[in-house]
């Protein structure tokens, strides 16, 4: 047990704590801002270690529950805002959720998903407290203490369980403690060489998904400012780069993308450079993406990580960056990485020598305590469904998700390697590669790519694509033997581009 986090950031600190918009909170103001809705959360019957589920967009209240529910003990469930009501339904009831904190913007929603023995709350109502309307002394705006329970972090209790995309089958929920949250943090800070005197992160992820929620205790733990943008928007984003004394900011690649071609970046070039950090996780980044980078002269920072770790598994520093081109760099200190066979699920038995290229495995104090209703699932070393190597130094190089390998004529290929070369191409703007069923070949190659607008721009064939693959150094195996064009890539509510969604765009397509 440990006092928690926030409350002890408090009582050393009073620098801003959570800016978002105009609205600027100390590390004193967030804590009685907090305790505030833990005690209306207490009058609405939430009790100690409840399931809470919520369903909100990214807010500043949205950080405050988040605070109050660990004030109060209580298990946090993010919910994806753009899924379904009916996954909405079933990701309520497999998690045991019972309350649901919703946003009036999500009314509509919550209305249609008709769950039996669910408490619902608006957010709206928790008595939320305007950064300007806290009082100097701090202490006087606190009810008595006696309905809260004791103001301690237990490592071992689950903070929050986090839905996973389901790439194959349902969705598993991650059960991240703590203790994880805790191990994940440190280790980052160490990694990166944190400086809590100066630091500040630009937090523009969504906060259900583990990238935007470790950025919340990373700030805590650290005892930092978290900047929060409602959205990831270009304007805005370039805007906090550029006056808000922002050192680091987590981008997805998709994200960067469109950063980079656009006007309000080259405005602000300079404050882009000044920056101690640009981590780049959720996706593998194109050689032509960090080729960019490299010209812009701007600190970017490879990642790997997942939601069972608990965010960053690896990340690849600015210094490490010319010699370790395309890695995603070395492990964290609170984890190990290990690569073994792919037809060796378990990571007990055959484990691959440097170079070779298998399951990427991990274990450490990041790893979740287990999946809901499958705790077994995990245990030891954690195999995540991801396939690459290890160089002599101890890099990683993360290649593709198992799920993701096209496998034509029994030949393996891996996406990423196509488009990488594809990204070179002057007239594309992004790739993605997936395979499609084929009768004759089991899978073969398709290639959808999004253009670059340009009025100088031509239309691009099938043909051209396979010549200009060739010319690159690409089997012939791996040429792509479809190709379609969209004005727009699908991507995920955290701008990854989806291959799940590409996948089906084609199905039916084809269909």
């Amino acid at each position: 047990m440990t006092k928690n986090w926030l409350t002890q950031r408090a009582e050393e600190r009073t620098v801003p704590a959570l800016i978002c918009a105009d609205q600027v909170w100390t590390f004193p103001q967030l804590e009685v801002a907090s305790a505030k809705v833990a005690q209306n959360l207490i009058n609405l019957g939430v009790i100690p270690k409840s399931y809470v589920a919520v369903l909100t967009d990214t807010c500043a209240d949205l950080v405050i529950l988040i605070h109050a529910l660990t004030r109060l003990n209580c298990v946090f469930i993010p919910l994806h805002t753009r899924l379904s009501v009916t996954e909405l339904q079933w990701q309520v009831r497999d998690s045991g959720a019972e309350f649901l904190v919703f946003s009036v913007t999500k009314l509509d929603t919550v209305n249609q998903l008709q769950i039996k023995n669910l408490c619902l709350l608006n957010l709206e109502a928790l008595g939320f407290v305007a950064a300007q309307n806290l009082a100097e002394n701090l202490k006087l705006n606190l009810e008595p203490d006696r309905e809260l329970p004791e103001n301690k972090i237990d490592f071992v209790s689950v903070q929050a369980v986090i839905y996973t995309s389901g790439t194959t089958g349902l969705p598993k929920g991650v059960q991240l403690t703590y203790k994880n949250h805790y191990a994940s943090a440190i280790a980052s800070a160490q990694h990166l060489g944190i400086n809590p005197k100066s630091d500040r992160w630009l937090n523009c992820l969504p906060l259900y998904h583990i990238g935007g929620l470790s950025i919340i205790w990373r700030s805590v733990i650290w005892g930092i400012p978290m900047v929060l943008l409602p959205r990831f928007d270009i304007a805005e984003v370039c805007e906090a780069i550029a006056n808000q004394a922002i050192t680091f900011i987590s981008l997805v690649p998709t994200m960067l993308v469109r950063i980079l071609y656009s006007p309000e970046f080259q405005a602000n070039l300079l404050a882009w450079q000044k920056l101690q950090g640009i981590l780049l996780g959720g996706a593998a980044a194109s050689p032509d993406l960090l080729d960019k980078c490299l010209k812009y002269q701007l600190p970017i920072m490879p990642t790997y990580g997942l939601t069972e770790a608990s965010s960053q598994v690896t990340t690849l520093l600015t210094k490490d960056i010319l010699l370790k081109n395309g890695s995603s760099g070395k492990a964290l200190g609170c984890n190990q990485v290990r690569i073994v066979c792919l037809d060796d699920p378990t990571g007990d038995q055959t484990e691959m020598g440097i170079g070779a290229i298998g399951q990427i495995m991990v274990r450490g104090e990041n790893v979740m305590k287990g999946y809901l209703h499958h705790p077994d699932l995990g245990i030891n070393w954690l195999n995540t469904g991801d396939v690459g190597y290890l160089d002599a130094d101890g890099f990683l190089y993360v290649l593709n998700r198992r799920s993701d390998l096209i496998i034509s004529g029994g030949e393996n290929i891996y996406p990423t390697e196509i488009e990488a070369i594809l990204a070179k191409h002057p007239q594309i703007q992004t790739a993605c590669v997936v395979g499609i069923a084929d009768k004759e070949w089991g899978e073969i190659v398709v290639a959808v790519l999004q253009l670059i607008k340009s009025e100088t721009n031509l239309e691009i064939n099938l043909g051209e694509v396979r010549k200009f693959c060739e010319d690159a150094g690409l089997a012939r195996y791996k040429l792509p033997q479809k190709l379609y064009i969209v004005n727009a890539m699908t991507t995920t509510a955290n701008g990854k581009v989806s291959r799940k969604l590409v996948r089906e765009a084609i199905a039916i397509q084809i269909s």
